[in-house]
């Protein structure tokens, strides 16, 4: 009798902890994850803007475009 209410207890206590402390948690988890992937942001965002700035100094070089000439403009009809 004195165990099935010790259980009894036992189970009560980690109800009302999970009811109270049960936010905070995921308050806390949410927060991390939030930061963690804020952080990967902004490590894409400053790679990206490195990358913008070395195609501007690249892009002020003149690079010579090479003209293809593939063939000439065909007009097809259709024949009924």
């Amino acid at each position: 009798m004195k165990t099935l209410l010790i259980i009894i207890a036992i189970i009560y206590l980690l109800k009302l902890l999970t009811r109270y402390l049960g936010p905070l948690l995921l308050l806390f988890i949410s927060k991390k994850i939030a930061t963690k992937f804020g952080a990967q942001f902004e490590a894409k965002f400053n790679q990206q803007g490195t990358e913008n700035q070395n195609n501007k100094t690249n892009s002020n070089a003149k690079i010579p475009k090479s003209k293809k000439v593939v063939g000439e403009y065909i007009d097809f009809e259709e024949i009924d």
